[in-house]
């Protein structure tokens, strides 16, 4: 998975395109390392603890999860 800083691109501009050919930028890597530690953070705790704006993590997850095994969560 390469590392693209464009990737934070609008949805027009091929925003969750970028997330299923499996190209995160920064924000997006420590997205996935605080669900890492915390699976059931809700969005406005890692709004928090990311510094960054609610929007802003529920678009990511949005993003995320449109990607192909990325976000799923194990069945017991």
């Amino acid at each position: 998975m390469g590392v693209d800083p464009g990737a934070h691109r609008g949805a027009a501009d091929g925003q969750f395109a970028d997330a299923r050919q499996g190209r995160f930028d920064a924000l997006d890597a420590r997205l996935l390392l605080a669900l890492d530690e915390d699976p059931f953070a809700t969005v406005v705790a890692l709004a928090q603890r990311l510094g960054v704006a609610r929007n802003t993590v529920q678009t990511r997850l949005r993003r995320l999860g449109a990607a192909p095994g990325w976000l799923e969560a194990p069945r017991a």
